[in-house]
């Protein structure tokens, strides 16, 4: 912005200004003149000549509301030219009289804004979007003191802490309350973890929440910039995660810290309280109960499951992504905000995902340009949330992969399978009791050049699958876990040929040798081309496997170790091949 006024937001849409002063516009109208992809704010036509204005919008209904907008004079008989800010939603930005002063204000004294007291107390009644624009504006731009983020929706994360609570001492619960992606400004994404810790509590209760939210938590809150955070809601999260340390040995240390820094003192932690009785209903206002969000605030609690709607488009907005890097997108896609950030580091770079709750586990796949292709990490966005480490810098070329919904078998658990969008040819059938595999092309190849080796890295299992041609023009698949507890285990893949071709389950034995549990198999030869599926998880139970999976890789095992290991199921009292 600096002297000159730019939108704050990302869409913009065409106002016809009446001599009255009134605007209108078209609802129907595709934002950004219909280049949805294209940054308003970054969009050359903004550069010089416009000012901010409160534009004053009417409805088909007669109703008037002000809104955020810009103007500039043109030559000609219309004069002026006019322009709406819209939200992630496609609605315009909704500003007070008072609000336009405030913002206008500002803006003529960008990046290096004077922060008065009664200028912020105005904003602070804004609608959380203006807000939220504002503040992520001014980090981009320039360098806010603390009590500039003190405007964001900061109720909300005391609300959420409350009915956290609440649902820990009950033993399952929801806290009410999205926070979605208003917090990302502080540059802490403690916002989705405690997005995951609630929808965890709803749909699985207080154990494992660990793993689901708490951990990440406060690690977010260890490590934040708590100037940003005003007063009442550090108190807030202190009691939250000092009830974190109480609930489980693997997060205690993490949350203490957390605890400490929050309240500015050592302390203790508390055990949870004891819980209610199944059944016992919730007083409005207490803790665990649910809180309802109005027009200009976050959202309600998604309903319970996976929502196929919202999957869907969580996978077309991350299949149209750019490759990216450094830097962040975010837009509002099928009702839902989508949010990504990839930032730089020493040793590498970090994809920070965040996507309504609603969409599941949405597998993604990540892969840098610095290694041309040959590496690509595979990680879940769990609970709307993913982090993801890559050894290389960005850019980044980030997506959905590809899923394989099972068939033949029922899965497990009442799990629902949900076909991935714009697949087409056969669909694998899976050997687990999970109801989607995961695709990754890993042999991409022409045949007048040379065959290169394909990685694919699994963080959360520490796996390795890695696709190559031997000296002798037979191509390998092999498996690498460091970790002596995957010894003993079994990886399910699935091979599929290229354009659409059969498809062929196989298992690799892991099996510990010198500093890695590894096991490999010879799938095929110079000419063919592949791609692989893996599961989520390796297997601990042989009786789970395929019989005709585990016959077809003994006789395609690489090595002695790999073959006897899947030929000791074939011969063992548990004969998968064997009647029940």
């Amino acid at each position: 912005m600096s002297a000159v006024h730019r939108p704050l937001s990302e869409w913009v849409t065409e106002v016809a200004l009446q001599r009255d002063g009134t605007g209108t516009w078209d609802p129907q109208a595709e934002p950004n003149s219909g280049d949805r992809a294209r940054d308003a704010r970054r969009d050359p036509r903004f550069e010089e000549g416009w000012e901010r204005r409160r534009i004053v919008l009417e409805s088909a209904s007669g109703e008037r509301h002000g809104v955020l907008g810009l103007v500039r004079a043109e030559p000609g008989p219309d004069g002026v030219e006019a322009a709406a800010e819209l939200t992630h939603a496609g609605a315009p930005v909704l500003v007070s009289e008072a609000g336009i002063a405030v913002v206008e204000r500002l803006e003529r004294q960008w990046p290096q804004v004077r922060q008065d007291p009664a200028d912020l107390a105005v904003l602070a009644a804004e609608p959380v979007v203006l807000r939220w624009s504002l503040v992520g504006r001014l980090v981009e731009e320039g360098d806010p003191g603390p009590e500039m983020f003190h405007i964001l929706p900061w109720e909300l994360v005391e609300r959420s802490s409350r009915g956290l609570i609440g649902a820990i001492d009950a033993g399952r619960g929801a806290s009410g309350v999205l926070l979605m992606h208003w917090f990302a400004p502080t540059g802490s994404w403690f916002g989705g973890a405690m997005d995951q810790m609630s929808l965890w509590l709803r749909d699985a209760g207080a154990a494992g929440l660990a793993e689901h939210g708490g951990i990440a938590l406060c690690e977010e809150l260890a490590d934040a910039d708590l100037g940003r955070f005003p007063e009442p809601a550090r108190r807030a999260l202190a009691e939250l995660t000092r009830r974190l340390a109480g609930l489980d040995a693997g997060v205690r240390g993490v949350a203490q810290q957390a605890t400490a820094r929050l309240s500015g003192t050592p302390t203790a932690p508390t055990a949870p309280a004891a819980p209610t009785a199944p059944g016992t209903p919730t007083a409005p206002g207490a803790p665990g109960a649910a809180d309802s969000e109005g027009a200009q605030g976050p959202s309600a609690p998604p309903d319970a499951g996976v929502s196929a709607e919202m999957v869907e488009a969580v996978t077309n907005w991350l299949r149209d992504l750019p490759v990216i890097g450094p830097g962040e997108r975010s837009a509002d896609v099928g009702g839902g905000p989508m949010r990504l950030a990839v930032t730089e580091q020493e040793d590498g770079g970090e994809v920070v995902l965040e996507v309504p709750p609603s969409a599941g586990d949405v597998p993604v796949i990540v892969r840098a340009e610095a290694d041309g292709g040959a590496v690509t990490y595979l990680k879940w966005l769990t609970g709307g949330r993913m982090r993801l480490e890559v050894d290389s810098p960005p850019p980044y070329e980030v997506g959905p992969a590809p899923r394989r919904p099972r068939s033949g078998r029922a899965s497990a658990g009442g799990h629902t399978v949900v076909p991935w969008p714009g697949r087409e040819g056969e669909l694998a059938e899976g050997v687990r009791s999970e109801p989607l595999t995961l695709q990754r092309a890993l042999a991409d190849y022409t045949p007048d050049e040379p065959r290169d080796e394909r990685i694919l890295v699994v963080p959360h299992l520490d796996l390795k699958v890695t696709v190559y041609e031997s000296g002798d023009g037979r191509l390998i698949v092999s498996a690498s876990v460091s970790s002596r507890e995957a010894d003993g285990r079994w990886l399910e893949l699935v091979l599929h040929e290229a354009g659409g071709g059969s498809s062929r389950e196989c298992v690799i034995p892991l099996r510990w040798a010198y500093d890695a549990a590894e096991g490999a198999l010879i799938v095929g030869g110079w000419q063919d081309s592949l791609s692989v599926s893996v599961g989520p998880e390796l297997v601990g139970d042989p009786a789970l496997l395929s019989p005709e999976a585990v016959r077809w890789s003994a006789e395609h095992a690489k090595d002695e170790r790999t073959g006897e290991a899947l030929r000791s199921l074939l011969r063992g009292p548990a004969d998968p091949g064997g009647t029940p």
